[in-house]
């Protein structure tokens, strides 16, 4: 192998690598986009468990407010 065709190996090579190399760091892009989305949405569904807790939690404080069962009509 004489220099030029060497020098036009090694050039292919880091072309390759520089090609593949930005596709990389786009793919990496997408994946730090659907993981912050990911992570929004979970601190999303956080927020709506940590609410359904509370009313879950008012409920157990309080059934017989609750129940209609526990009350008579007023013609009782």
């Amino acid at each position: 192998m004489n220099d030029s065709s060497a020098d036009n190996s090694s050039a292919a090579r880091l072309t390759a690598i520089e090609s593949l190399l930005t596709h990389l760091q786009h793919e990496l892009g997408q994946m730090h986009s659907v993981l912050l989305a990911h992570t929004a949405e979970l601190r999303e569904l956080d927020r709506r468990i940590e609410k359904f807790e509370g009313k879950l939690e008012r409920m157990d404080e309080e059934p017989e407010d609750n129940d209609p069962r526990a009350h008579k009509p007023p013609h009782y």
